[in-house]
């Protein structure tokens, strides 16, 4: 249970910092200076700034899932995702611009092919080929994980419920499509 706390306040410490300073120019040691915890409880939770921001985000996701999951709503997940940057906006804006894009779309890509399979599933179960629906789950994922992402380089100006309703739309139209042939 420690541990636990003790990678909580560094992750917290961090976010207070990044509310203050440019993310580029906080430090290992700033950030263990604001935690109270020395260098080496740092490096037992985390490789370094980076790594702790990815694991933020990683669990995000997860818990994401996790209500997806329990819930059985994924296309509520999505919108959800888009949703907890939108209240983070201003920490999202300042991370971003630093991040590893190719890092964040491999932790949103398994989110984005769940809600895709479901949504299949739910939609066309049977009507359509198991190569098809992987076709269908694959197109869907890259769009709603390219959508994301472009959102966010976007500086979020968007409103998340229509871009959610029209991936939504895009779904309903490229399963009715497939279904017919």
């Amino acid at each position: 249970m420690a541990v636990s706390i003790t990678k909580q306040s560094i992750t917290l410490a961090f976010f207070a910092l990044l509310e203050r300073k440019p993310y580029k120019k906080i430090t290992v040691s700033d950030v263990t200076n604001e935690a109270g915890v020395n260098r080496m409880t740092f490096y037992y939770h985390f490789k370094d700034i980076d790594d702790l921001v990815i694991k933020k985000v990683e669990e995000t996701v997860l818990d994401i899932c996790k209500k997806a999951t329990l819930s059985g709503d994924y296309s509520s997940a999505y919108l959800d995702a888009f949703l907890t940057a939108e209240r983070n906006k201003e920490l999202v804006k300042k991370i971003v611009p630093e991040f590893d894009m190719h890092r964040l779309i491999s932790f949103l890509s398994p989110l984005a092919r769940k809600i895709a399979e479901h949504s299949v599933e739910l939609r066309v179960g049977t009507q359509i080929s198991s190569e098809m629906k992987k076709t269908v789950v694959h197109s869907v994922g890259c769009c709603m994980v390219g959508t994301f992402v472009e959102w966010l380089s976007s500086d979020m100006k968007e409103d998340p419920r229509k871009l959610v309703e029209g991936q939504i739309q895009f779904l309903n139209a490229a399963l009715l499509a497939v279904s017919n042939k």
